[in-house]
């Protein structure tokens, strides 16, 4: 899966509209790489959303194993694809907001 659409998917976040907000808060926090994969893991739950990309579908499902992303209508029934675990998730999200990437910035 490219970097882009990962990038994308991670900083859409949940479905939760406050959910890229309550995500920054958590990763201001001093936290370990853990404690930080767990509260995604716990705020995702179990869900997921489609997207177009470039005039393909992308589907994905998020469950305790983490973020599975694929092309196609359906992440969950997919053997293909990829999984982003939350250790994952969290490394690149620290990345995101490093760079500026992750949420609006104001000016």
């Amino acid at each position: 899966m490219p970097r882009q659409i990962i990038d994308e998917v991670l900083c859409d976040g949940t479905n939760d509209e406050d959910s890229i907000i309550e995500i920054c808060i958590e990763f201001s926090k001093d936290k370990s790489l853990e404690s930080k994969a767990e509260f995604l893991k716990t705020l995702y739950k179990t869900d997921g959303k489609g997207f177009i990309f470039d005039g393909n579908k992308v589907s994905v499902w998020w469950n305790d194993d983490g973020i599975k992303i694929a092309y196609g209508d359906s992440a969950v029934t997919s053997n293909l694809g990829e999984l982003i675990t939350w250790e994952k998730a969290d490394s690149r999200i620290k990345e995101l907001l490093e760079l500026g990437r992750y949420a609006p910035q104001e000016t």
